[in-house]
């Protein structure tokens, strides 16, 4: 048997992973109608159609990430069928023995309305990025969390610039670090237990290529 069935779920449910096609036959009904025909794609047809997405992209760090990851020694399903946050399917590639990223490669969920368009290009191309399997901090979030709890850290913003409730993560490391940003693309770094680090590191044009340049480096981002 080529794939495995996790029944210790941090959300309950259960996880199907495989590694063939051929296995996908054993897929219950409710998780063969969440899997889409993009996502079969890339699994199916694995290296090729993740280079062929690379090969496509308009944005050019995220095209070098998707060539790093066709690289990967495998590319294997994840159906997420949980009870307690919403099913989702990855594909999971294990480019080194410690580091598999995991790609939805589709926005499960509406994105909200002041989503900056740089954002949305990223989301288009490789929806919500996992770094420590389904239900564990790190990655790429999609949609973004709207109204991250940022408590009372003003040290990280000056009387110029706009107030939390305009900001939403997007991305979030291991420990529940955040970065965050706004709908003109201003970025915050959020560190949950020390606020004297919180401050304003950029915009979206100068971040996401130092984020996606760590990734393919095979290490989260932190600034």
């Amino acid at each position: 048997m080529s794939y495995e069935i996790l029944e210790e779920t941090p959300y309950g449910g259960e996880i199907y992973i495989f590694t063939t096609v051929d296995d996908l036959r054993k897929l219950p009904s409710v998780g063969q109608k969440l899997l889409t025909l993009y996502q079969g794609e890339q699994f199916r047809d694995f290296p090729s159609a993740l280079l062929t997405l690379a090969d496509t992209a308009e944005i050019p760090y995220v095209a070098a990430w998707l060539r790093a990851l066709a690289e990967a020694r495998t590319c294997q399903l994840e159906v997420c069928l949980t009870e307690y946050a919403a099913p989702q399917v990855f594909l999971r590639y294990q480019v080194t023995e410690k580091w598999a990223p995991a790609l939805s490669f589709q926005a499960i969920h509406e994105l909200p309305y002041n989503t900056p368009a740089l954002l949305r290009q990223v989301y288009a191309l490789i929806g919500r990025v996992n770094f420590d399997g389904y239900g564990y901090a790190g990655g790429l979030l999609c949609p973004p969390d709207q109204y991250p709890d940022l408590g009372s850290y003003d040290e990280w913003r000056d009387e110029e610039q706009p107030d939390y409730d305009d900001f939403m993560a997007f991305y979030e490391t291991w420990t529940g670090d955040k970065l965050l940003v706004n709908a003109e693309g201003q970025v915050g770094w959020y560190v949950h237990d020390d606020s004297a680090k919180c401050r304003l590191i950029g915009t979206l044009e100068t971040v996401l290529p130092a984020l996606f340049a760590a990734l393919g480096e095979n290490r989260p981002f932190e600034p």
